[in-house]
């Protein structure tokens, strides 16, 4: 499952009615798929929402797989780096149920690092 969620939107698009981008941006918290997963989790934990819950959880963990957004990520950083997707993907593991389909991809292992430079 890819999912397009805009990086940002400028004036054109704005003007426009539609975003301009194609492709999905890097991940990152601040803004962007991983972060918009990540407070949907939260979100769904805080009002004991399940099935948001469960949704936010799949949405989290398909970026985390698609090598489209990983390929993106170029440093080590804490902003937009692999820390910054380390540290979100181990957050969200610890709150995901036990049992959770998603948590064996989210977990502290994962999470792409792998890929991490040395």
């Amino acid at each position: 499952m890819q999912v397009l969620v805009p990086y940002w939107i400028n004036r054109e698009d704005f003007a426009r009615g539609r975003i301009g981008q194609r492709a999905p941006g890097r991940l990152s918290w601040c803004f962007g798929l991983l972060g918009i997963t990540r407070t949907q989790q939260l979100a769904a934990l805080t009002v004991g929402d399940t099935i948001r819950q469960h949704s936010a959880e799949t949405a989290l963990t398909a970026c985390l797989v698609d090598d489209t957004q990983l390929n993106l990520i170029n440093d080590l950083g804490l902003c937009h780096g692999w820390v910054e997707l380390y540290r979100t993907a181990t957050c969200a593991a610890a709150h995901m149920p036990p049992g959770s389909a998603a948590a064996p991809t989210v977990n502290t292992t994962g999470a792409g690092m792998s890929r991490c430079p040395p």
